[in-house]
């Protein structure tokens, strides 16, 4: 429940994010977005294997290897996803935009428009934040998850995703470390 209600309010202050924003603009961030998605997801692999044994040979690591490299990987994935949004948006600032709307039509659609584009990303962004905490067999969040219906659509059935393109792209067998 108590994850469901912080799913529910993460999307609402999308919406109403998306809303102000417009959808112009929201799409430009989105293609933003997408861009240092794809990057870091083609990155997450190599830089999560090189942490993975730069910690291996370091220390001594006390969790099952497969977990550990399925961590390092997850780390790996969200420094560079952060990392990535950061000179995005900077490469975005530097690009002419004007807000011009010759109607209130225009700016009612435009607001409407970009609230329902941020949120279907807010919406695949918790799709990827759910499948990664489920992914740790957590009893509590588990729990969390079988007991909401909405939880467990977002994870199994989402349309055009499901838990096999999860595991396909943060698959521990995919590259050796």
């Amino acid at each position: 429940m108590i994850i469901t209600i912080l799913v529910l309010l993460y999307l609402a202050m999308r919406i109403v994010k998306g809303y102000h924003t417009g959808f112009i603009s929201m799409i430009v961030g989105l293609i933003f977005s997408g861009i240092a998605f794809i990057l870091a997801i083609m990155l997450q692999n190599p830089v999560g294997n090189w942490v993975y044994q730069q910690l291996k040979t370091s220390a001594t690591l006390s969790l099952e290897s497969s977990l550990e490299l399925m961590i390092c990987r997850f780390i790996a994935f969200f420094v560079l996803f952060f990392i990535l949004k950061r000179v995005m948006r900077l490469i975005r600032k530097m690009l002419p935009f004007q807000h011009n709307q010759s109607s209130n039509l225009g700016h009612t659609l435009n607001s409407v428009l970009g609230a329902i584009a941020s949120l279907v990303a807010g919406y695949f962004f918790m799709y990827v934040v759910l499948s990664m905490a489920n992914s740790f067999d957590n009893a509590w969040i588990s729990s969390q998850i079988a007991s909401s219906s909405f939880l467990h659509f977002i994870i199994y059935s989402t349309p055009g995703l499901s838990n096999g393109v999860f595991k396909s792209l943060f698959s521990i067998s995919r590259t050796a470390a």
